[in-house]
């Protein structure tokens, strides 16, 4: 009896949990996207390499420009760590990553899906 209501505690705390989850995916997802578009609509490499081939323009500028963009870089990489985790973890509660252990749900082509 003991074991039953353990059991539907946890089932209770699973069902609890995924919406949970899900809203935070959501979430994140929206973040790095509203993050993409800001980085496209700002200063670009195209325009970094053209002030780099420029005569005359200040090296401190170049290397504040450069330390910039590798900011938003790797702000843009843990977002996207951010996502995958979070999604992998949506994939255990569910109970889809036990289903087929083998299977990549990260890749977007189906041929590459399974794990060789």
């Amino acid at each position: 009896m003991k074991f039953k209501s353990q059991q539907h505690v946890l089932e209770c705390e699973v069902r609890q949990t995924i919406p949970v989850i899900r809203k935070k995916l959501h979430h994140l997802i929206e973040q790095y996207t509203a993050f993409q578009q800001k980085k496209t609509s700002s200063f670009s490499t195209a325009a970094f390499d053209r002030l780099l081939r420029t005569k005359g323009t200040d090296p401190l500028t170049l290397l504040k420009f450069r330390k910039s963009t590798l900011g938003t870089d790797i702000l843009q990489a843990k977002f996207s760590h951010k996502i995958f985790t979070t999604y992998i973890e949506l994939l255990d509660i569910t109970g889809k990553l036990g289903e087929t252990p083998m299977m990549n749900y990260l890749s977007p082509d189906e041929k590459e899906s399974l794990v060789q």
